[in-house]
């Protein structure tokens, strides 16, 4: 009998915890690269960014957790919409690469 990846319950929750897990690393990896990469004439202010992302890193990975319970439960083919957390772990992802990017573009006026 062949079983293809749909017939299989499950995978789209690990699907989506590993998608989760990529999204929190990136941000914790943004937020290392802006300890270790002093952006020069930001002084402190150069890590609001960093701390913001290990923060995003953790609200990310909590929603991702419990996101990925709530799919287990569901039955396959039955969409789970976004809720609220999601929604702010994205705006919360959103803010950091932006507060990243803007650290970048004063250290390199700054050079």
């Amino acid at each position: 009998m062949n079983h293809s990846r749909i017939d299989r319950p499950g995978l789209q929750a690990e699907r989506t915890v590993f998608a989760w897990d990529r999204t929190a690393l990136a941000l914790l990896g943004n937020g290392a690269l802006l300890v270790v990469r002093q952006v020069p004439g930001l002084g402190g202010a150069a890590l609001v960014p960093a701390v913001a992302a290990v923060v995003a890193t953790l609200a990310v990975a909590v929603v991702g957790r419990r996101r990925a319970r709530e799919l287990v439960g569901r039955p396959t083919g039955i969409m789970a919409g976004a809720t609220m957390p999601v929604l702010a772990a994205g705006c919360l992802t959103m803010a950091v690469g932006l507060a990243a990017l803007a650290a970048m573009i004063v250290g390199s006026m700054g050079r």
